[in-house]
């Protein structure tokens, strides 16, 4: 829906600088969480045995990344962006494993509506399905067990992106493929310009100390267990 983007954008430019060279990827760094939410069979789970098991799951997971760079400017306060971002992982870990991953998002995103929640907390939604407008819509997806949590939840229709930082734990099984799927449906998106009009910055995750000139999510490991 160009026009209506193009008719609503009216905050000045103010252009961040850099990407991540890595579609997935980026810095890990773990610190103070703003948001908790754990999931229900994440409860009375043990260390797994093997510290090897551990070390495999997070080279699998630490530092992934949902990342739709600005292409084209078409306005001073609207972007071109690939309509579709999706990467598969595999969990690692034994198959007969049920895995408590507590995982840690940051980035710059818009706001999205979802609806239908098994649970949510702050910019968090497990279950539920998106609100059929053009706004993002940052998903991780996960095989076994079956699950899906949205990790821009708010309000649509906001024409300015903001912050996230929060941790939630996730159960998953080894074995189980994992998605990161960020979804553009007009090809288009907000810059990096808060409310204000000025890029953010997400302290110690790439590229800063530079803007994202972009929207971006990065999931970092803070702990594992299992059952």
């Amino acid at each position: 829906m160009i026009t209506t983007r193009v008719l609503l954008h009216v905050v000045p430019l103010v252009l961040g600088v850099g990407a991540c060279t890595d579609p997935l990827h980026g810095s890990v760094r773990k610190g103070a969480t703003v948001d908790t939410l754990r999931a229900e069979d994440a409860a009375d789970v043990a260390p797994p045995d093997d510290s090897a098991e551990a070390e495999a799951i997070v080279a699998a997971l630490d530092g992934l990344r949902w990342e739709l760079p600005c292409l084209v400017y078409v306005a001073p306060n609207i972007c071109t962006t690939a309509a579709v971002m999706r990467r598969d992982t595999t969990l690692s870990g034994d198959p007969d494993r049920l895995y408590a991953v507590t995982l840690r998002f940051r980035g710059v995103v818009e706001d999205k509506s979802y609806y239908g929640a098994n649970l949510q907390s702050g910019r968090f939604q497990l279950g539920g399905q998106p609100n059929v407008d053009d706004w993002n819509t940052y998903a991780l997806r996960i095989s076994d067990p079956p699950s899906v949590a949205y990790l821009n939840r708010g309000t649509s229709g906001y024409f300015h992106v903001g912050p996230i930082d929060f941790t939630t734990t996730l159960s998953m099984r080894g074995g189980a493929t994992l998605t990161l799927e960020a979804l553009a449906y007009d090809d288009q998106q907000i810059p990096n310009l808060d409310v204000f009009g000025l890029p953010v910055f997400v302290p110690d995750v790439a590229p800063y100390p530079a803007a994202f000139d972009g929207q971006f999510i990065q999931m970092d490991v803070v702990s594992i267990t299992s059952r």
